[in-house]
């Protein structure tokens, strides 16, 4: 932001990474993308100065209408940490409700003026109970933005002096004088460079010397190897927390951020993306069977079809969700057979591979028979 208007960041940006970023929806029809101002490094002031006069939101409004429509975003993220806080004055949460139905309202007009779909807009806030009261009216802040990305990580850190979960999917229960003692940020990662943060990709390597465990009331692993204490998320807590947001009707789910997954499937053992292809599993398919094509080309004729479930992909969390989860364990028996005999099949392949080394339980094993017996005893999923 320069002088109350949105601009690009550098003109890298400009120039190719918003183009690549967009050149996305040729792949996915259905994505939206949207443009994010703010963060933890950009302060307050900015966001102040240009709260502080109508003709200051009307500037950075235009100005983001234009940014956006030209470079073919669907929307805009506000990401104001935080309104009333960090030398933000405390009537910055108003005026920052002022700014959101302006824009809103603007979205609106333009739409109606170009017949385009009108401009997304979103917000991330604090999940922190002591940052929502000060900087936050949820109310009004639900009824004006089309979603809110609700920061659910950064409840401890380095910056503290005891250990403490980074992502919890639940409260600490109890004083936090009883956790240990952590009197600095651990070693700085091989590629992140920076002390006390990790990202995945780091951790997996941390983990193959350390010792493991599991915090069960908040639903989230922790690793520590000599005096370093890692807290983290793995395959499992984003189970967990999928579970959460399907249970409490939540829209969706946010990552932050995408680059501190195992991008190539190079460090973790579990194939590309495998946090962000958990997420995808559990909220999107369901457990339900698609079609997977595979074709062998020879003098441009297609000779071989395969239908398979999983295969050599991560069986986490497909399979960990069917043989665990009634629900899930019928939906892929029930949509198995419907989808075999409409296409003329006679019968399935349930190909797990190496369950144990892509970090499946070892209960895996036990159930994945009880799935496989369900040729000769259906009744045996409720046992899932």
């Amino acid at each position: 932001m320069s002088n109350n208007q949105i601009v690009p960041e550098t003109l890298q940006d400009e120039k190719i990474l918003y183009p690549q970023f967009n050149k996305l929806k040729e792949r996915n029809r259905e994505l939206k993308t949207l443009l994010s101002i703010g963060g933890w490094n950009f302060g307050t002031l900015r966001f102040t100065s240009m709260l502080h006069t109508f003709g200051n939101r009307e500037k950075f409004i235009n100005s983001t209408i234009s940014l956006l429509r030209t470079h073919n975003f669907d929307g805009l993220d506000l990401f104001f940490l935080y309104p009333g806080l960090r030398n933000s004055p405390t009537h910055d949460r108003w005026k920052f409700l002022f700014l959101i139905e302006e824009l809103l309202s603007a979205f609106q007009k333009e739409a109606l003026l170009t017949n385009r779909p009108r401009l997304l807009l979103s917000a991330a806030v604090s999940g922190a109970p002591h940052i929502i009261q000060t900087s936050y009216d949820v109310n009004l802040l639900g009824r004006l933005l089309d979603f809110i990305n609700v920061l659910s990580y950064d409840f401890h850190g380095s910056w503290e002096k005891f250990t403490g979960h980074n992502s919890p999917l639940y409260s600490f229960p109890e004083d936090p004088k009883s956790s240990a003692f952590a009197p600095g940020p651990a070693s700085p990662g091989k590629y992140t460079k920076q002390a006390g943060i990790l990202a995945y990709y780091e951790i997996c390597s941390f983990l193959e010397k350390a010792r493991k465990d599991w915090i069960g009331y908040q639903h989230v692993p922790y690793a520590y190897k000599g005096k370093e204490w890692v807290g983290y998320d793995d395959i499992r807590s984003f189970q967990e927390k999928a579970k959460f947001v399907k249970a409490e009707l939540f829209g969706g789910a946010m990552v932050w951020t995408l680059d501190m997954d195992d991008v190539k499937g190079a460090f973790c053992g579990s194939g590309p993306f495998p946090l962000l292809y958990t997420l995808n599993y559990l909220l999107l398919q369901d457990g339900m069977l698609v079609t997977v094509r595979s074709w062998e080309r020879t003098n441009g004729k297609a000779e071989q079809e395969k239908l398979n479930y999983s295969g050599k992909r991560p069986p986490l969390p497909g399979f960990t969700s069917i043989v665990f989860i009634t629900a899930d364990c019928k939906t892929v028996i029930i949509s198995a057979i419907d989808f075999l005999h409409q296409d003329g099949f006679d019968g399935m392949n349930l190909d797990i591979e190496h369950s144990e080394f892509w970090g499946s339980p070892t209960e895996d094993k036990q159930q994945f028979a009880i799935l496989s017996n369900l040729r000769m005893e259906p009744q045996l999923c409720e046992m899932c």
